[in-house]
């Protein structure tokens, strides 16, 4: 099933992991790390996670905001300097607002005006430049980068060394 699955997608490698009472049940690996190479894949092969890192950064931030680091309700542009325009409905926007997907920035990465398609608050549209914005406000208040503030709060006390954000994996040991 599998196999015919990621042809029928065109997906050109997987791994797959099945997890029964918190245990690994099984592991399989199919197709190929790189259609270039030819390089399979193998358990150790990364793979990108993608929005899959947007409930990990939500909860890394709402962990900063139960020690009181950071004021879920208070606007973003008066916890932190983050890339917004000074409009008076961008300096209404808080972190709950970027958690919440309710900020009105858009969902396109590469949307340097960060206009506003709704006023904050007004509705829900998924909006990954809303997570940039809360990336810059956890750097600031942490002094680290995501990358490393995700290793040293999570990734290494729950011993995922195999995780990161960022293009390339960090350096181990």
């Amino acid at each position: 099933f599998i196999e015919s699955e990621l042809t029928r997608e065109s997906v050109p490698g997987a791994a797959v992991t099945v997890i029964r009472n918190h245990r690994i049940a099984w592991t399989q690996t199919f197709g190929v790390a790189n259609t270039l190479t030819g390089d399979p894949v193998t358990e150790d092969t990364p793979f990108p996670a993608a929005s899959n890192g947007k409930p990990i950064a939500a909860w890394l931030v709402v962990q900063l905001a139960a020690r009181g680091a950071i004021d879920l309700a208070q606007p973003v542009r008066e916890q932190a300097r983050v890339n917004l325009p000074d409009t008076p409905d961008h300096r209404r926007i808080t972190p709950s607002h970027l958690l919440t997907h309710t900020s009105g920035l858009g969902n396109f990465l590469r949307d340097s005006t960060r206009d506003l398609g709704f006023k904050p608050g007004e509705r829900f549209s998924y909006a990954g430049v809303g997570f940039m914005v809360l990336q810059q406000l956890l750097e600031a208040k942490t002094n680290r980068t995501l990358d490393a503030y995700a290793r040293e709060a999570l990734f290494d006390p729950l011993a995922m060394p195999h995780s990161w954000y960022g293009a390339t994996p960090p350096t181990i040991g």
